[in-house]
């Protein structure tokens, strides 16, 4: 779970620049479309070489929408980090879109 010792941990860590700064107001908007990926329910971590060929100054947030356009398609398990975030059972209160990228999304083809 997101808690807001977790945002203070992570704000903690930012050089001071002008994107910090507009991070630290909303640390959880998509810096392309701007949406709050926290409330959409759109938290993960992508392994370090796909998130740097599509945010070069490894700044900001991305909805799982604004990754997949930068990237120029649809993200698959294999992008995302081995990290407790993107585990299955760290929590069940994610996006149907990032659970069927994960692989967790269960469809007719699978029940």
């Amino acid at each position: 779970m997101i808690t807001e010792e977790f945002i203070k941990e992570f704000l903690k860590e930012r050089c001071g620049c002008q994107a910090c700064r507009a991070e630290e107001k909303e640390p959880f908007k998509c810096i392309d479309c701007g949406v709050n990926t926290l409330n959409i329910d759109e938290y993960y971590m992508l392994k370090k070489e796909v998130w740097l060929s599509i945010v070069p100054g490894d700044k900001g947030k991305l909805c799982i929408g604004c990754v997949e356009k930068r990237l120029g398609r649809k993200l698959i398990p294999d992008d995302f980090l081995e990290c407790i975030l993107n585990e299955k059972g760290y929590s069940e209160k994610r996006s149907d879109r990032l659970k069927d990228r994960m692989g967790f999304l269960e469809t007719m083809e699978t029940l």
